[in-house]
């Protein structure tokens, strides 16, 4: 493990699951970065568990965050918030969700706003236009490539 990752805790868990999330989030945590979601191409096929996984997920993490005093939460979002949006994009451009995919995450962006304003959390929220680098394949994730480009 290099030096810049030792402060790290890379978890893998069914973040649908809140006794899977109980067990492993610690109130030692400083921080929570969240990447889990069900990806864009399973979304269309089951937009149910879209909306459960990253929706309901970021609920279920961020009420279990604010029970354990967790202060920082940062949440991977995606930039298909966005839509078919012509022109330059910047964080006041509106959001017009065409998919689950990029519904479930606004959904989830909403829901972490909430605990930003409601319990105090402190949060970020990115909106990336790919956070596994190219070339992407859905059954598989690339975490090496998120962290590498955050240090």
């Amino acid at each position: 493990v290099p030096d810049w990752a030792k402060p790290f805790q890379i978890v893998q868990l069914n973040i649908l699951d809140p006794a899977s999330i109980g067990k492993v989030v610690s109130s030692d945590f400083h921080a929570i970065i969240h990447l889990a979601a069900l990806n864009e191409h399973d979304s269309f096929n089951d937009a149910k568990m879209a909306w459960e996984t990253n929706a309901l997920g970021t609920q279920s993490l961020l009420s279990d965050a604010s029970e354990k005093q967790i202060q920082k939460f940062i949440y991977f979002s995606t930039f298909h918030v966005y839509g078919n949006y012509k022109g330059i994009i910047t964080e006041d451009s509106p959001t017009r969700p065409h998919h689950p995919y990029a519904a479930t995450h606004r959904s989830a962006e909403d829901i972490v706003r909430f605990f930003q304003h409601y319990k105090g959390m402190n949060t970020l929220t990115l909106r990336l236009s790919n956070g596994y680098g190219y070339p992407m394949d859905s059954g598989v994730n690339r975490w090496t490539l998120v962290f590498n480009d955050l240090c």
